[in-house]
């Protein structure tokens, strides 16, 4: 499968050059030419239709790549408030759908455009427009539009496997739709808003959940300056433990994302020793108290760090995610000088 940066959806160059059967009625109908595959580079559908308008990725006719589809709303709880990935802290987002509908031309338009295919002599013209029937019965309206079924591109910075669910995911919608009503044919004000896949929404959810899992902000004890041998308390920042539960839906699919804190890491110098139970993050210093969240210096220098990890795992109501790579989020490090710790001798 071609991998790129960002994936596009397209008709690939062998579907779009099969060709549609036309019924008796004059609707379009794929018959043996139903696409097994729609990942294709943007370049692809141009060659396939020899140079003429394509309905792919939202161009090729007259619309402006607006999708139309259900509303989405994403909402984000849990966090912190400072994402690891530029979140936002939470709260609901509207957010564009990732397939549905693109408009392509009025009904007059379409027509013309027939026209100018048949002229052209392109034999495989019935891939890029509908049946010659369902062309007729709107071909006097100006105002209505035609259209088609498909997907946007793909998020930038989604993981390898979510690359491929999304490819595979707008390949099963446009399947879905190519024998039935790839092509459809609405008044302003009526166009066609279908629900969205749910593995759609899964995606979004996870990039909501992970763009809101937050970088810990590790403070120490004492501050500044340490003695060697002493543990030094660590904490974070109160929630930057906590899950972070990102729910995607259109009113009729819910899918929710969440991400939970698995494991949590001190790295210090390589002599150093660390306590990294932290239990809730560890907790800010106190008098006579005592922690599992420390880290111990043995040398002195005067400029000692370290750094707090924390390290995520996914899971899926609703849906589902073709495999999610590790996540990880690292603190900013603390920078301490370490002094000799002082003997204090006794005896006569």
């Amino acid at each position: 499968m071609h991998r790129a940066s960002r994936f596009v959806v397209a008709l690939t160059a062998s579907a779009l050059a099969a060709g549609f059967a036309t019924t008796s009625a004059g609707s379009a109908a794929a018959t043996a030419s139903v696409p097994t595959s729609v990942a294709a580079d943007t370049r692809a559908p141009v060659s396939a239709c020899s140079g003429m308008r394509c309905p792919v990725n939202g161009g090729g006719g007259s619309g402006d790549g607006t999708i139309y589809a259900r509303v989405i709303t994403v909402t984000v709880t849990g966090g912190t408030g400072h994402g690891g990935s530029g979140g936002a802290g939470g709260g609901s987002t509207v957010v564009a759908p990732s397939c549905g509908y693109f408009e392509f031309d009025t009904g007059t338009q379409m027509k013309a455009y027939l026209k100018q295919i048949e002229k052209s002599g392109w034999t495989a013209y019935q891939n890029a427009v509908p049946g010659p029937a369902e062309i007729a019965k709107h071909a006097k309206d100006g105002t209505g539009h035609w259209f088609y079924a498909g997907c946007t591109q793909s998020p930038d910075g989604l993981p390898e496997s979510l690359q491929e669910q999304w490819v595979n995911t707008t390949g099963a919608y446009i399947r879905a739709h190519w024998n039935t009503d790839f092509w459809r044919f609405a008044e302003p004000g009526q166009e066609p808003r279908p629900a969205q896949p749910p593995d759609m929404l899964s995606i979004l959810a996870y990039q909501a959940a992970t763009k809101n899992i937050p970088q810990p902000v590790a403070h120490a004890a004492p501050v500044g300056q340490t003695l060697t041998d002493l543990p030094t308390w660590a904490w974070l920042d109160q929630g930057d433990t906590n899950a972070v539960e990102a729910t995607a839906t259109d009113g009729v699919t819910t899918v929710v994302v969440t991400a939970t804190m698995n494991s949590l890491s001190i790295r210090g110098p390589g002599s150093a020793t660390v306590n990294a139970a932290c239990t809730g993050g560890g907790h800010p210093y106190s008098a006579g108290g005592s922690t599992d969240c420390s880290i111990t210096f043995h040398q002195v220098t005067p400029a000692a760090s370290f750094t707090v990890a924390t390290d995520w795992g996914i899971t899926v109501t609703g849906g589902q995610l073709e495999g999610t790579p590790a996540i990880k989020r690292v603190s900013a490090p603390v920078i301490l000088a370490v002094a000799q710790t002082q003997a204090v001798a006794t005896g006569s």
